[in-house]
């Protein structure tokens, strides 16, 4: 009978220590996703604090990846023993990180890295590794040394370190959201600056320079479509040479822009020498191998190519560059028929109101120009004068020198 109370208490009191830590890990869990915008080396303290406290661990470390050598090194440690296990390392190739990938705490004995000479793994006889993985990528790996862990212990550990990945990844999303919207900003404000030109040629030259300052790019040419011969036609450049760009004209399906224009697809180019695409040697004229090539659509009909090469940093265009400039060309491609609208609008409006035999302004003209006159007359109460001169024998100047100089 003194057994069986003794075991209830027993029970009780674990039941009531797993609620106490139960509710304590809630808490801190509510705490990590308020400091979901710190940088994930700020949340792996905070988060070995908080178990170090919680659990009454003997010794526990943050392992973060070396990108460079593929080792999983100790970023921060705490301990109550004199265990130097910081100085512990794991390959990204160990069985211990491979088993990790699988999203379960690694549990096991010692004895396998006795051999590496690992010291102070000597006199203990079980350690504990759990993944933070972040969309599936092991991002850190937190280690528990000098501990037995009860499985309510591995479950709320494991927990904790669900919710430190959820924030590392909610972190990165909402920065990289904000660096888009950042840029897709500045590409509606470049879009403000060239809708007011209204001259063609200096509008493509701008929407080019415009684009390579978007991209950082040191190259670039934008080229219309010839839809009677179906090639290219340069129609701006920047940092090209001269003699490269007279009267330059590729054929649809001809290199990386003619292929854009065929398929009104994007490029973007890693490396020109190994893409399965083009397979081409990279020209002396290009310090780097990567290009993006976007098509400029007007109702799925390609009209042109906008091209860029040679980011000034060296580095290679990437997909956020890609997006960002198709973004650019889109709203350029708009802009660009609207210029050719009112260009011929304005065309049309000039042919109506003047003579096609001496370029003067025509009868209709002067009936628009004097409704407008006596409406202004009304409105400011002023009187309006009309003045009609007739020149004797314009005729006989006109018949002799000529229409033009008449």
């Amino acid at each position: 009978m003194d057994s069986s109370i003794t075991q209830l208490l027993k029970n009780t009191q674990e039941t009531i220590t797993l609620k106490e830590k139960v509710d304590s890990l809630k808490e801190v869990i509510g705490m990590c996703g308020v400091a979901s915008n710190e940088q994930p080396e700020t949340l792996y303290k905070y988060m070995i604090a908080n178990l170090f406290a919680l659990l009454d661990i003997k010794s526990i470390v943050i392992f973060s990846l070396d990108k460079e050598s593929g080792i999983y090194k100790s970023l921060y440690s705490l301990k109550n023993s004199d265990r130097a296990a910081e100085t512990f390392s794991i390959s990204e190739h160990d069985i211990i990180a491979q088993e990790l990938l699988k999203g379960k705490p690694f549990v096991s004995s010692m004895e396998p890295y006795m051999a590496g000479g690992v010291d102070f793994l000597k006199d203990t006889k079980a350690f504990y590794f759990f993944p933070i993985l972040v969309n599936q990528r092991l991002e850190g790996i937190l280690g528990i040394f000098d501990n037995h862990l009860e499985e309510s212990d591995i479950t709320i550990i494991n927990g904790f370190c669900t919710q430190t990945a959820i924030s590392i990844e909610n972190r990165r999303l909402h920065r990289g959201l904000y660096r888009k919207l950042d840029r897709f900003a500045t590409v509606s404000d470049i879009t403000k600056t060239i809708t007011p030109i209204l001259n063609y040629e200096t509008l493509l030259q701008t929407i080019l320079d415009k684009s390579a300052e978007l991209l950082k790019a040191e190259q670039g040419s934008l080229m219309l479509l010839d839809h009677e011969t179906e090639a290219l036609l340069l129609k701006a450049k920047r940092g090209m040479n001269n003699n490269i760009t007279e009267n330059l004209r590729i054929q649809k399906g001809e290199g990386i822009a003619g292929k854009v224009a065929e398929l009104g697809e994007p490029f973007l180019i890693e490396d020109v020498e190994n893409d399965p695409r083009i397979k081409q040697k990279n020209r002396l004229r290009y310090k780097t191998r990567s290009f993006v090539s976007v098509p400029i659509t007007i109702e799925d009909r390609v009209i042109g190519v906008l091209n860029l090469s040679d980011k000034t940093t060296g580095e290679i265009f990437n997909k956020e560059d890609l997006e960002l400039i198709q973004s650019f060309a889109t709203q350029a491609a708009i802009v660009m028929e609207r210029n050719v609208f009112y260009t011929q609008t304005e065309e049309l409006r000039k042919l109506a109101i003047t003579d096609s035999l001496t370029g003067l302004p025509n009868r209709r003209y002067l009936s628009d120009r004097l409704k407008e006159e006596l409406l202004r007359s009304q409105r400011h109460v002023r009187p309006l004068s009309l003045l009609s001169v007739d020149i004797d024998r314009f005729k006989g100047f006109n018949d002799t020198i000529g229409h033009p100089i008449g």
